[in-house]
């Protein structure tokens, strides 16, 4: 099979081609989304793409689902994953009832549902308040965000600076640097901010308006593509979701 995973990160398997806007491995192909495909039409059998549309302009994603269409063979799936607004909405409102209520714990979550809701949207700095709350030690209500973000947080915990400086509460993740423009509109030209947020009706009505066919939502085990759970993409080696905050639907091209 001709497989392609659009925007890899280090999140890649060599039975597939791999490509991402600056990549990491010296095997993945450097590709611009917003640029046409380099690839001839219907070249692929499957395309893979996650946590990426979320950092493309809104106003870009047509074009770019236009072409991952091209590119599709007949009946090709197309897999995309992004952050699940939907999932995220309930759960903030879920904390919120409950700080409201003062159960224990809540108004914890409820700061963190409010960071995970809003911070990609709007840091101006790499990993924004989210990253800097994982730098605590102790982590804040630790095991609830491994609940909400798996394995992304845990390899942050992993590779943090030993150093890291206990707090006694979540306030200094607000407090922002010194303000420098330069250093601001270069952080943004890296992609990392979310560009905007899906849910199961939105990406749902773009794939059909691009000319997708059978459209629905997945689980992170299930795929239209060929023994897809053998690349461990979307869970691990021990069947875990990789990222459980996840949105994962599927089309086909006509």
């Amino acid at each position: 099979m001709k497989l392609l995973n659009l925007g890899c990160g280090n999140r890649l398997h060599p039975d597939w081609e791999n490509c991402d806007l600056n990549p990491s491995d010296p095997g993945t192909k450097a590709v611009d989304l917003l640029r046409p495909l380099p690839w001839a039409s219907a070249s692929f059998e499957g395309v893979y793409c996650s946590h990426v549309l979320e950092h493309l302009p809104r106003g870009k994603v047509s074009s770019v689902l236009k072409e991952i269409r091209r590119i599709l063979q007949t009946r090709g799936t197309f897999r995309v994953v992004v952050p699940d607004l939907a999932g995220i909405v309930r759960a903030y409102l879920q904390s919120f009832e409950e700080a409201r209520k003062e159960l224990p714990g809540s108004q914890l979550r409820h700061e963190w549902m409010t960071l995970e809701l809003l911070d990609q949207l709007v840091r101006e700095t790499p990993g924004g308040c989210m990253g800097r709350w994982w730098k605590l030690d102790p982590v804040p209500g630790k095991e609830f965000i491994q609940t909400r973000v798996g394995q992304e947080a845990s390899a942050h915990w992993k590779d943090r600076d030993a150093k890291a400086t206990p707090v006694p509460s979540t306030d200094s993740i607000y407090m922002s640097e010194p303000f420098d423009e330069k250093r601001r509109m270069a952080f943004l030209k890296t992609g990392e901010n979310h560009r905007w947020m899906y849910d199961e009706v939105s990406l749902g009505y773009l794939l059909s308006k691009e000319g997708f066919n059978d459209v629905k939502v997945c689980r992170a085990d299930e795929s239209g593509i060929q023994n897809f759970r053998h690349y461990h993409l979307d869970t691990d080696e021990s069947g875990q979701v990789r990222k459980p905050d996840s949105l994962f639907m599927e089309a086909r091209a006509p």
